[in-house]
């Protein structure tokens, strides 16, 4: 009895040792705050990220992103302006659905769009572009019925995290073939060396346009 307590308990500290020797990230936005882990991702690229998936279902963070998202946008006036809110695949989907709520209290004809990843049929336009994380080209796909809500509008592209913005410029083109008009961006966070955004009279700016985020993720070249 003695040996197998004493067995669990080396057991214990063995990954305790793992968990604290491990490279770590705090994430702290509004009244959300929790660690993360450092490590390089599956496609074997040769750097280290911060792995927060929490954008997809941790309510907590999505609610405190969503909450700085808005003050950001309302601050420049430009909730008014947009028309559709365009999500590029299918991370950002619980984080887009909640802005786009937010954003309805001062702009209730707002709507959302996503570009999937898959061809889900009745695809009219595509889109080819290479994220950090994979190590495979991808597209996005646009449907008719994106077209029709797309034609002549205003559009604010959105993703949970933006890297290299492969992935939102795919968007931006897409938006463009279907003719609309790309007016801003946002996340939930950048990750880089460096934050891509640029700063413009106080306001941050990404490919020319407004953009708004709340934290910024590190990247670790190996």
């Amino acid at each position: 009895m003695v040996r197998e307590i004493l067995k669990e308990i080396i057991c214990m500290m063995m990954v305790t040792s793992i968990f604290s020797n491990q490279e770590t990230f705090t994430l702290k936005i509004g009244d959300f705050e929790k660690a993360y882990p450092i490590r390089q991702p599956k496609s074997g690229a040769p750097v280290k990220i911060a792995y927060v998936n929490d954008f997809a279902d941790n309510m907590a963070l999505l609610r405190a992103t969503t909450k700085g998202l808005r003050e950001k946008i309302k601050a420049q006036n430009l909730i008014q302006q947009i028309d559709i809110v365009v999500i590029p695949g299918d991370k950002a989907n619980a984080l887009g659905a909640l802005l786009v709520e937010k954003l309805s209290i001062d702009n209730p004809h707002l709507k959302l769009v996503i570009f999937r990843t898959t061809d889900k049929g009745g695809t009219i336009k595509s889109v080819n572009y290479q994220s950090l994380t994979s190590s495979t080209a991808k597209k996005l796909y646009a449907s008719e019925y994106h077209q029709h809500l797309i034609q002549g509008k205003n559009v604010m592209i959105m993703d949970d995290v933006i890297s290299t913005g492969a992935t939102v410029k795919a968007a931006a083109e897409l938006v463009n073939i279907l003719g609309g008009k790309v007016k801003a961006y946002a996340c939930g966070a950048t990750e880089g060396e460096k934050d891509l955004a640029s700063e413009i009279s106080g306001k941050e700016t990404f490919d020319g346009l407004p953009f708004f985020k709340v934290a910024h993720f590190p990247l670790i070249k190996i």
